[in-house]
């Protein structure tokens, strides 16, 4: 289990070190998870290794956006202000996330042979 972690801990860290070279848009831990795909679709890294650990982080997933909801709070003139701007590009950004990771997810599945 320890090993898992330390395992989703590097790619993250991975990620950071790249971003920081780099200088790059693009923030370190999306890179990071970039990384672990890449090595978890080429078969570098086999699933069952981080899978019990990534199980557990996904129970403990709404903890984490605990800091940005407090900093959310904290810009309340700043919501009054252009919330309703907000509002459409979340949404828009929302339904175009939700169709491009549909699409993305039926082409793998056609190469890997699965048909749903």
């Amino acid at each position: 289990m320890l090993k898992a972690f330390l395992i989703i801990l590097a790619f993250l860290l991975s990620g950071e070190l790249i971003n920081q070279i780099f200088s790059l848009t693009v923030p370190g831990n999306i890179l990071g998870m970039l990384l672990i795909f890449t090595a978890l679709k080429s078969k570098l890294l086999r699933l069952e290794i981080v899978k019990p650990v990534s199980d557990k982080l996904l129970q403990f997933l709404p903890l984490f956006f605990i800091p940005y909801a407090v900093g959310l709070m904290q810009s309340k003139s700043l919501l009054q202000e252009h919330g309703m701007i907000i509002l459409v590009v979340m949404l828009v950004t929302t339904l175009f996330t939700i169709l491009t990771s549909g699409f993305i997810q039926q082409s793998l599945n056609r190469k890997d042979g699965k048909d749903i």
